[in-house]
Order: structure tokens, then sequence, then C-alpha cells
């Protein structure tokens, strides 16, 4: 009889992260010649032509390790986005920046403030080395009934001696809503006068999707000594694929977190894929120009069916399935894929009436629109 594995209370209840459904396996799953994913926020465009090309002329050297500091690329960062170097560390996707934080600065039982509702990666990212979770409850607005509450935010993190990170993703994913860059500046003040040693990661994620300044974030980060402000290649760039995150903040900060990050954590393909789309201006401003148009018809679509939706600042939308259709989220999510159509069940953040939809090409949101009308005609009123 094998011996009984020895793991933390808090590894044994850890719930893992949950990737989208893949289209192949869909295919081979269900029969299904064609299929549409619009569960992973990814860009429907594909990944910056730049970037391919740039990928495809560093084949050659795959034979050698990649630069484990990543030159170019913070040269590249630092130019276009105003940030020294050594303010600047790169990482397997912004998710391993946030794992960075936690391993740096916490020890077990220290503590995360984050929303209800935020981004579970990070919650991981704390669970797996001991870090307490200590989620505040949502603030509700007219049009966002998950708004983050920055106000209790800000009293739990002063009382509590042992937090040590708050989290604060904006937009919020898997709501899509953002925070007025003049709350979250007043946080920072006020969090920075109570409590200066806890670090704000402020998650910039969908950035190249925002209705606000890009500078906007950056802006508070290179004004407030105690934000660690995250970016990713994986959404407006369509680099998901090849895991490139940044993480930007004070050297105090950045410094004892490049102790942590292991050598050729991102790979040559990567870095250099990473470089060139952050040159690829006409792809980003056709990404996000199409992510406009084909979200404001998912949110036309949506109305027409009677299905309450929360406005979004990012590439996806969150849907109350349960309230326009009566059906849950995990059901809408199976009946669609049996026919074509991957969206993303939302019940692992406690949101099982909702759905979540990233925005596709036009022919694949027409195509899950049609799936949509035959499944799940409009309720009477």
């Amino acid at each position: 009889m094998a011996p009984e594995v020895l793991l933390a209370p808090y590894i044994k209840t850890l719930s893992p992260y949950i990737p989208g459904k893949p289209i192949e396996e869909t295919q081979r799953e269900y029969g299904l010649r064609r299929v549409v994913k619009l569960a992973s926020n990814e860009n429907p465009l594909g990944p910056s032509p730049k970037a391919v090309a740039a990928m495809r002329r560093a084949l050659t050297s795959s034979h050698r390790y990649p630069d484990a500091n990543g030159f170019r690329l913070k040269e590249k960062i630092s130019r276009i986005w105003g940030i020294p170097t050594d303010e600047i560390i790169l990482a397997n996707g912004s998710n391993e920046v946030m794992d960075f934080a936690v391993r740096t600065f916490c020890v077990p039982g220290d503590e995360l403030i984050q929303g209800q509702t935020s981004f579970i990666a990070m919650r991981i990212c704390a669970q797996i080395q001991g870090v307490q979770v200590v989620e505040v409850p949502h603030a509700p607005q007219a049009e966002n009934p998950f708004s983050l509450d920055l106000d209790e935010m800000l009293k739990v993190a002063v009382r509590r001696p042992r937090a040590k990170l708050v989290y604060l993703p904006n937009p919020n994913n898997p709501t899509g809503a953002s925070i007025e860059i003049s709350r979250i500046s007043k946080f920072l003040s006020d969090l920075s006068a109570s409590r200066p040693d806890v670090l704000v990661i402020l998650d910039d994620a969908y950035w190249g999707y925002s209705n606000r300044k890009v500078s906007d974030l950056n802006a508070l980060r290179a004004r407030h000594g105690n934000v660690l402000l995250l970016r990713t290649f994986s959404k407006i760039f369509g680099l998901a694929g090849a895991r490139v995150g940044v993480g930007m903040g004070p050297r105090q900060y950045i410094e004892p977190m490049q102790k942590v990050r292991m050598p050729f954590n991102v790979g040559t393909l990567s870095l250099v894929g990473a470089e060139a789309a952050l040159s690829d201006l006409a792809f980003v401003k056709k990404a996000s120009k199409l992510n406009a148009i084909e979200r404001e018809k998912w949110y036309g679509f949506l109305a027409q069916q009677g299905v309450p939706y929360i406005p979004s600042d990012g590439n996806f939308v969150l849907a109350h399935v349960q309230r326009g259709c009566g059906k849950s989220g995990l059901e809408v999510f199976e009946l669609f894929l049996k026919l074509g159509v991957i969206l993303r069940p939302v019940a692992n953040y406690g949101l099982k009436e909702w759905i979540r939809i990233s925005v596709g090409l036009p022919q694949e949101n027409r195509f899950a629109m049609s799936v949509w009308k035959k499944q799940l005609p409009k309720k009477d009123p």
C-alpha cells in the first residue's frame, strides 16, 4: 500500500484554475467540425503579425538559452511605457508576477485583500503559499452589482496587521467593469498614509481594450511607492500562447522579486515576439476597434433577448442568463458546447447564474447568437 502523501492543509483545499475548454477537445468529444471559442478572452484576430515574423526569424536560434534578463524587451518597454528598466520584471504571463509577489513578500499566515469576484489566479497564488485571502463584499451599483468596495478594502487593510498585499484588477475579470481612476488614486493615497508597507497589485491586463487613457494606471504607479502594475501580452497583442507578462514597480519591490524569479522563465520566441508586438500599433488599434464594435453588438443582442449584462471595459461580457433565460451558467455552457460554441461558466467565482462571453470575430459572434436564438428563445415578460 502506497504511503499517504502529506500535504499542507491549504494545498489540500486548493481548487485549481480551470481554463477554457480547447477547440480541439470539443471537436473530438462531440464530433463537430465547426467550433467557436468565446471562452478565454483571447484576441480573435490572432497574434500581432510583426510578432509572428519576429518569432519565425528567431526559430533558428532555438538551440540557445534565452536572454535570462530580457534586456531588449525591457529596453523596448522602457521606451514605450516610460519606465526605467530596473523597475521592470518579466514573467511567464502576468499571473507569474502575482506568484513572485506572494512568494517574495509573504509568509504563511499573512493576508491578501481583494474583492469577492476578482481574478481567481491571484487567490490561487496566495493559497499555494499559505497566505489567507480576505475577500471584501461588493458595493453594488446600478450597472454593476459586483463593484469593488474600495472604502471597505481600505478599512480591512488598515486594521489587519498581517495584511501584506491588496489586489486591484482594473477592469476586473470576470465582470469587465472598471473603477474610476480618481477612486483608485484616492485609495492609494489613503493606504500609503496608513499602511505604506502594504503592496497594491494593480492588474492592467485589459488596458488595450479599455475606454480610458492607456497612461492612467501607469501614472498612478509612478506617483505611489507601493504599487506593482501588471500588464500582459496575452490580450490585445494576441500572444496568449507565448506567455509574456510584465510587472512594473519601485526598485525596492522589483529587486527582491528578481531573486525569486527562475532564470529563463520567458523563452526566446516569446521575448522577441513581445518586443515586436510593442511596435505594432496598427494591429493594436485594429484589435481595439474590432472589439468595441463587436462588444456593442453583444450588448444589443443581449438587450433584445432580455438578458441583463454588465458593461465591460474588456474583451468580454458577463451576462445574467438565469434571469434572462431561466438557466444557470453551467447549463448554458453545456448546451452551447454540444452545438459548437464554447462560453465560460463562472460558478467558481460564485456567479452560478452568469456566463462570460469573450468577444470574437464578426462571423463567430453571429454564429453564437444564432445558436442562442434557437436554444434560448426570449422569455415572455
